[in-house]
């Protein structure tokens, strides 16, 4: 009898030492890939205008996030690219330039805090560094001849953003984000995105 009650007792302080545990929701853990699609709006105040922009964004996504428990810690690395694109008309020391402003790919690298709000979603903050290639392909007319000029360029800038995302089963998730960016050139982009995603 003695032995059948020190049992009890010790498998009941068991489960109530267990029961917390379990019952908690830890952040997520593990390797993930996502597609990003949305909107984007560029804008920029040059001294002699101001700049603007919209267009779609498209993207790719992968990352790894470390549980601590509450909060999960993460890395992103994402690639992508905006349908924007715009004429040019201006003039320069070397003559009238026309021609198009495109935008080419889109590289970020940066940190993650993720903290669950349910057993099947979370929220999260991000930020780091991004990088844009743009491709200017101009005509230029000095007065007395044309010639033709494509011009690439690269800019560094920052990134921050913000997100959340539900888990519809076997890993896979939906969510939304919304980011911004700031550029060397004074260009800020405001990305709105859908997000969809499996976790392994």
């Amino acid at each position: 009898m003695l032995k059948h009650g020190l049992f009890t007792a010790t498998a009941l302080a068991a489960l109530a030492a267990a029961t917390p545990a379990s019952a908690q929701i830890l952040a997520p853990s593990g390797p993930r890939i996502e597609l990003q699609a949305g909107f984007e709006g560029d804008r920029a105040d040059f001294t002699a205008a101001d700049y603007q922009s919209d267009g779609a964004y498209l993207g790719l996504g992968v990352g790894y996030d470390i549980s601590l428990g509450l909060v999960a810690l993460g890395i992103d690395l994402e690639a992508g690219e905006s349908s924007i694109e715009d004429a040019v008309a201006y003039q320069d020391v070397d003559g009238f330039v026309t021609g198009t402003f495109e935008n080419e790919r889109d590289l970020y690298v940066g940190g993650r805090l993720t903290v669950p709000v349910g057993p099947l979603g979370d929220v999260y903050l991000k930020g780091g560094y991004t990088n844009v290639m743009s491709i200017q392909d101009l005509t230029i007319n000095s007065g007395t001849e044309t010639f033709y000029e494509l011009v690439e360029s690269d800019e560094d800038g920052f990134r921050v953003g913000a997100g959340g995302r539900f888990y519809v089963g076997r890993g896979a998730y939906l969510g939304a984000e919304y980011r911004f960016a700031r550029y060397d050139s004074e260009i800020e982009k405001h990305q709105a995105l859908a997000v969809l995603g499996l976790r392994f």
